[in-house]
């Protein structure tokens, strides 16, 4: 038996689930993964043997399992940044009681590291691991916002720009005035862009090095904030960047 090749096809169907927590068919999965149902199978019934994947008895359809989550709070609970961030996420959580989200850019993604449940908490969207595009989100227009010319110009040139909503901008040159924008405000805004009725602001933590290395954002149903409230919630997560920048070494403007 080829040992790095059997572990190889595991790791391939596990990371076939990678970005969301959705259910997904054998089909699904031999699609995305090219390797044929009946060995996807036998992989499948050791992966849920040890509770690396689960199925859904009545749908049939597969989705990760316990032992991975577990695996990922392990990494999460020694990264500095959520820990150092965690903090001042609870206050605002706290103080609103709205969703507070904390994520990283990963590749041209942003990748959640930790959600605080608030009302307007929707599970589809934001939850621990699930990526999001960074055109869509107001932490994702964070980070284009970091970006320099060049990097955007090669993010332009790789993102295919979808339509999630009526509201999503698609059109580069409007998201290169909103990055300037973003530039001058110090944060970022989403008005229902990824899902109807679903707004967020979002701001850049940042290192000694003026790099952003993470983005904290408030999410909430449009009905349920007002703008002044809005405007609180803005204020406070531009008192958050700086606070928790400096955290990380960062004492800019």
């Amino acid at each position: 038996m080829n040992y790095s090749k059997t572990i190889s096809k595991a790791l391939k169907i596990l990371n076939c689930f990678a970005g969301g927590n959705e259910y997904k068919s054998l089909s699904q999965i031999a699609e995305e993964v090219e390797i044929e149902k009946s060995t996807i199978c036998r992989f499948l019934k050791t992966l849920e043997r040890d509770s690396f994947i689960e199925q859904d008895k009545e749908s049939k359809k597969y989705r990760l399992g316990n032992k991975v989550l577990l695996l990922g709070l392990s990494i999460l609970n020694n990264l500095d940044t959520r820990k150092e961030l965690i903090p001042f996420m609870e206050e605002l959580n706290k103080k609103y009681n709205q969703t507070v989200n904390l994520a990283v850019k990963h590749k041209n993604m942003i990748l959640y590291l930790e959600v605080l449940k608030g009302k307007g908490y929707i599970h589809e969207l934001t939850s621990v691991g699930f990526q999001e595009p960074l055109y869509t989100t107001s932490m994702g227009k964070v980070f284009l916002a970091g970006m320099s010319i060049g990097e955007l110009e090669e993010y332009f040139k790789e993102t295919e720009f979808k339509k999630f909503t009526k509201n999503t901008i698609t059109d580069i040159d409007t998201l290169k005035k909103i990055i300037e924008k973003v530039k001058k405000d110090g944060y970022a805004s989403n008005d229902e862009e990824t899902i109807d009725n679903l707004c967020a602001n979002g701001v850049p933590i940042k290192d000694s090095g003026n790099k952003i290395i993470a983005a904290v954002s408030v999410s909430f149903l449009k009905i349920s904030v007002d703008g002044p409230t809005r405007k609180e919630i803005i204020k406070d997560l531009l008192e958050v960047s700086r606070e928790a920048s400096r955290k990380f070494g960062y004492y800019g403007e």
